[in-house]
């Protein structure tokens, strides 16, 4: 009977959300660690059977004990009991969201250092407790569970409405109302995070060196002595080696990446913007013309942040641009009826803001006119790192979409990553705590990282490059700056919030590593894994694309740019593959740059880090060719480029099998060895699906997965004397050492049957000497 009474005291408890007397509290408190044990009973028993809760009418209600949660319990030395076992958990998983992400999340032992360990056993309680930390950007709440056993989980953020309880004597964030991303509320947002980041934030301009101020076209090999795979190239001023003597003839002095840009201003801005003084917001004058730049105060060019920028998808139907026939119309006025939705959305936007002028690209370069794009499109890095902020229009497909979304569309999120729990604390009044599932890891807001946009490849540097960013999504306004995000609604609960710099993704320009060879990590596994996974209409637009990007590496990296590759480290640069086989160029057996990525189409991923720095590959560059379709931008467009290579070469064939059918498809690629006969190398990812009997194979890098080579074919004719050789896919060999009892060395991938057995030395990653053991250096030209 004293159980039963005891059992129903705490059920009483538990529906008024209300803390159980101290003699009744947790051995241990939450407070010094995750540790929360069965509170001590009258007698030596096991802890009460909790009456099974009344099942929810409609499903994605709340149980009993997560709709007990309350907002005063769970902020006091010892939270609030939960559920009495994880398997009730599980249970009202069914029909409870919140006991559904309880169930689904992972626990962590703190004495682990918070590596995620096995879930407590079901017979163990549950408790919860919420903090609220104070920080310099504002206040964040935290509600944990914890187990009996002292595991815990991760934390899940806390929200509640202006003018609540929890807001008022609890000091829980609040969640704005939104309405339109069109409204007066969204604009002041906008102004306020502007006026935060221009006052208290570093976010300016990029170091970037100057127009013209780097350039190659042809290299011999006396150019390239300093390229030298085993140097920090860190800190070398451009120009001082890094670039040829012969490429340096024709040109000015390069201009030191750190170097401020003083007089040559006029150099990096835009030749024309769409000025904004005489537009209206509030009423009917909605006068906006063309200016050329040139005819702007000396004193108003030279500010930094005195125009804004529009990133958008141009999609696929037809709308008003500016061209070499209607150009001084334009500059009279442009027609704003006539202009897309979209444009007409950032005028507004800009002139609430405060900002005079704005760079449209289809409104500020002549579109249909080659000299004209040329020259606009090499200042592209700089316009948008200048800019006083970025206008992206996440939502739309095209640019009759707009920039705004709609009531109907806000609220999306409040109903699919939050759980509402409503609460009486000891006031008396009702609070709402609006919980946000975890998101460890996630970067960015699923609005902005699925929209439209976000999957082409123009905006890639548009975002990257841009200082400062206001999102307009399908959801919300966000902000995104060189330090960080935010919301409109004042959550963040999506955002990573882990040791290291700022991870926005416009924070990785200014982040990018100082060091070449972490610089030319970054940018294989990054920037060219990104950049490739989005669309382009035109497959040529690839390198003007990341031309931006391209010049901001230069700083890090002082190295020859050909056809998006770095001469630096080259090995990684050739050690790319395509996710998915390229089918739309099986038949292009004439395409140039094969050695470059620009020459598929598709998602492109590199290997894995080599295993050193200082590995002695017999890779050595002795020459390269370019041909740049833009003289004004030597990493805009190019034409046929090659390179001229010593390598060690090995005859190889391609074998019909499917190697392990894995995706993507790898073929088997084999070789013949003295005194082993055929012998399986390793797999392939193939390039083209172009069949070739005779193929050969040279190393470029080792992995700790293996060694890559590059597979390539010959084609005629021969330049010089010296063969010619295209690209068509990436070996790996891996490696999987065993000694045999005769001191031999076992190579073989270990999940295929065949190896090859042979001498050599017994280290891992020196598979070099014994799979290209016995080949000569060869001079080869890649194209």
């Amino acid at each position: 009977m004293r159980l039963l009474a005891l059992t129903r005291r705490y059920n009483a408890i538990f529906r008024r959300g209300k803390q159980p007397s101290s003699s009744e509290s947790h051995r241990d408190s939450i407070s010094s660690g995750p540790q929360a044990v069965w509170e001590s009973l009258p007698c030596d028993r096991e802890p009460p059977t909790f009456p099974e809760p009344a099942e929810s009418v409609a499903r994605n209600r709340l149980c009993e004990y997560c709709a007990s949660i309350c907002i005063e319990v769970g902020l006091q030395k010892n939270g609030g009991r939960h559920a009495p076992n994880l398997a009730r958990v599980k249970q009202n998983a069914k029909f409870c969201p919140l006991c559904k992400w309880l169930q689904d999340m992972e626990w962590y032992a703190h004495k682990d250092n918070g590596w995620p360990t096995a879930p407590p056993e079901e017979s163990c309680r549950l408790f919860y407790y919420i903090r609220v930390f104070e920080g310099d950007e504002g206040a964040t709440t935290h509600l944990r569970f914890t187990s009996s056993s002292g595991l815990e989980t991760d934390a899940m953020d806390v929200y509640t409405f202006e003018g609540d309880v929890a807001k008022r004597s609890f000091k829980v964030p609040s969640k704005k109302r939104l309405t339109s991303t069109a409204s007066r509320q969204s604009i002041e947002a906008a102004a306020g995070w502007l006026r935060l980041c221009t006052t208290e934030h570093d976010c300016g301009r990029l170091e970037l060196p100057l127009p013209n101020a780097v350039g190659w076209s042809s290299f011999k090999a006396e150019d390239l002595s300093t390229i030298d795979s085993r140097q920090d190239l860190s800190g070398r001023p451009i120009g001082s080696g890094s670039e040829p003597s012969s490429a340096r003839t024709n040109r000015s002095r390069p201009a030191s990446p750190h170097r401020e840009f003083g007089q040559d201003t006029d150099l990096v801005l835009p030749g024309r913007l769409v000025d904004l003084r005489q537009f209206s917001v509030s009423d009917t004058n909605k006068t906006a013309r063309l200016i050329d730049t040139a005819d702007l105060e000396v004193g108003d060019r030279k500010k930094d942040g005195f125009y804004s920028t529009l990133s958008y998808c141009w999609g696929g139907e037809q709308f008003y641009k500016v061209t070499e026939t209607n150009v001084d119309s334009a500059r009279a006025g442009l027609p704003y009826d006539d202009l897309p939705p979209t444009f007409r959305d950032a005028f507004q936007i800009t002139k609430s803001l405060g900002v005079d002028f704005i760079w449209i690209d289809a409104l500020c370069i002549l579109q249909g006119h080659r000299e004209d794009w040329n020259r606009e499109s090499s200042k592209m890095s700089y316009i948008y790192s200048r800019a006083a902020f970025c206008i992206a229009a996440d939502s739309s497909y095209g640019a009759s979409g707009g920039c705004f979304n709609t009531t109907g569309r806000t609220g999306q999120r409040e109903v699919e990553d939050t759980v509402t729990i409503k609460a009486c604390p000891s006031e008396g009044v009702e609070s709402t705590l609006l919980v946000y599932k975890t998101a460890r890891g996630r970067y960015q807001p699923t609005a902005v990282q699925d929209a439209p946009i976000s999957c082409r490849g123009w905006t890639y540097q548009e975002r990257l490059l841009s200082a400062r960013i206001l999102h307009y999504t399908s959801e919300q306004l966000f902000w995104e700056c060189r330090k960080r995000y935010l919301a409109e609604d004042g959550t963040v609960s999506w955002l990573y919030s882990g040791p290291g710099p700022p991870t926005t993704i416009s924070s990785r320009a200014r982040y990018i590593k100082k060091s070449s060879w972490s610089a030319i990590q970054n940018w294989c596994k990054e920037e060219i894994e990104d950049f490739t996974a989005r669309k382009l209409t035109n497959p040529g637009d690839k390198l003007p694309a990341l031309a931006g990007i391209a010049r901001l590496y230069h700083g890090s990296i002082p190295s020859p740019y050909v056809a998006g590759i770095w001469l630096y480290q080259l090995g990684c640069g050739l050690g790319w593959h395509l996710t998915t086989p390229d089918t739309t160029t099986q038949t292009r057996k004439t395409r140039t740059n094969s050695f470059s990525w620009i020459s598929v189409e598709g998602a492109v991923q590199n290997f894995g880090e080599p295993m050193s720095k200082w590995e002695d590959f017999p890779l050595t560059i002795k020459a390269c060719e370019v041909h740049l379709e833009n003289e004004r931008d030597p990493f805009g467009a190019v034409g046929p480029c090659s390179l001229t290579l010593a390598v060690l070469l090995k005859s190889a064939q391609l074998d019909d099998r499917q190697y392990r059918h894995r995706h993507p498809p790898r073929k088997v690629v084999t070789a013949e060895f003295p005194g082993s006969g055929v012998v399986e190398m390793g797999w392939a990812l193939m390039d083209t699906e172009e069949q070739h009997r005779e193929i050969w194979c040279f190393p470029i890098a080792d992995t700790v997965k293996g060694i890559e080579a590059v597979l390539v074919c010959p084609v005629s004719p021969h330049i010089e004397g010296m063969p010619r050789y295209r690209r068509l896919g990436l070996l790996r060999i891996p490696q999987r050492h065993h000694k045999t009892d005769d001191g031999a060395l076992w190579l073989g991938c270990g999940q295929c049957q065949a190896s090859n057995l042979s001498q050599g030395g017994n280290e891992y990653g020196r598979g070099l000497q014994n799979w290209f053991k016995g080949c000569q250096t060869e001079t080869i030209i890649l194209v």
